[in-house]
């Protein structure tokens, strides 16, 4: 599958022409922006992204945002087929929550290791 290049704040990246991304680079880019949506949030498709309420608690409970995580992936990206080994990383200072994952391709022994940054 191929998709526009984002950069880290979420523009399109123009190179004399505007960018396009394929393959493992673009899984992480699509988990990425699926991950970083807030359910409600794009009104074309309001059902679209993950839903923070497991987010935003006095106590963070990961089994809650593994399948969180695990079910907004498998629901928006049909090339994902499994997620696993989750691994967590919290600066309360900041509110942010780096989650890290691996993120096995359909139909493949494929494996992609990526991390992205939840802030609450």
């Amino acid at each position: 599958m191929i998709d526009f290049q984002m950069d880290e704040n979420g523009d399109l990246v123009l190179i004399n022409d505007l960018m396009t991304v394929s393959g493992t680079e673009q899984l992480k880019q699509s988990a990425a922006i699926i991950l970083t949506t807030r359910t409600g949030e794009f009104t074309l498709v309001p059902e679209f992204g993950m839903t923070r309420s497991n987010l935003i608690t006095r106590t963070l409970n990961t089994s809650y945002i593994q399948k969180d995580i695990s079910d907004s992936l498998k629901t928006w990206n049909n090339q994902i087929d499994s997620v696993d080994n989750f691994g967590f990383s919290q600066n309360r200072e900041t509110r942010e929550l780096s989650v890290s994952f691996d993120l096995t391709v359909v139909n493949s022994d494929e494996v992609n290791t990526t991390e992205v940054s939840l802030n609450a």
